[in-house]
């Protein structure tokens, strides 16, 4: 699964950690405290190959990452945060007769994570490493069973009649991994930008990986 953007990730990092030095000034913002944020997500195309010979063809999509975080220290964070995502894909899918289908459409994921960023300079610019781990619940939308049409009685809307089908849902451990830059701009608020790498561990069927770039704002409140 190369692509030329995890060619060019190592450059990206070395970027994002030279930056960092354009300021020198000491700070004591971060030390225990609370951050709400919210980061916009950039996930690179990608081919996920899976064991039996299924490829996944993923396209360049945005995302979105919610998270509360604490400040221990100014350099360690712990972050609880919840990724969600709406990528279109092509996959080739191998049975295990031998036999191949094609589908195309778009998935849902949703991962719940824990993560911890250690912020290597007390200053308000400082480039940082993060890693964590979460579990991954991916909707593919590709029909899993016969349609069925069924009739209930709303409260508010009367009685509605409409069809359903069941698609096929897949889920997994989550592990990520990156590095970034971070900026306090005032007392209260910041932005960051990241690269991470994310694998979603799906058992017997492997542990494809997808990159992705990170841009987001934080909000730390008064106390």
């Amino acid at each position: 699964m190369r692509n030329a953007f995890s060619r060019r990730m190592p450059i990206v990092i070395a970027g994002l950690l030279l930056s960092a030095s354009v300021s020198a000034q000491n700070y004591g913002y971060r030390d225990h405290s609370w951050e709400v944020g919210l980061d916009t997500v950039y996930q690179n195309a990608a081919t996920l190959e899976f064991k039996g010979g299924t490829t996944v063809d993923l396209d360049t999509d945005f995302g979105l990452s919610f998270y509360v975080a604490y400040n221990f220290s100014e350099h360690l964070q712990l972050q609880g945060a919840l990724d969600w995502a709406n990528v279109g894909y092509k996959a080739k899918i191998v049975t295990e007769t031998g036999s191949t289908a094609n589908a195309n459409g778009s998935l849902q994921s949703f991962t719940p994570r824990l993560s911890a960023q250690y912020n290597f300079m007390e200053r308000p610019i400082t480039p940082f490493l993060v890693g964590g781990i979460g579990y991954s619940a991916i909707n593919t939308n590709i029909p899993n069973g016969r349609p069925v049409t069924g009739c209930y009685y709303d409260p508010w809307f009367g009685y509605i009649c409409g069809t359903t089908q069941n698609t096929r849902k897949v889920d997994g451990f989550a592990y990520d991994v990156g590095a970034g830059v971070r900026w306090d701009v005032t007392d209260y608020g910041s932005v960051r930008l990241a690269v991470e790498r994310h694998w979603v561990d799906f058992g017997s069927q492997g542990a494809p990986y997808v990159d992705q770039i990170k841009l987001g704002f934080s909000w730390r409140p008064a106390y």
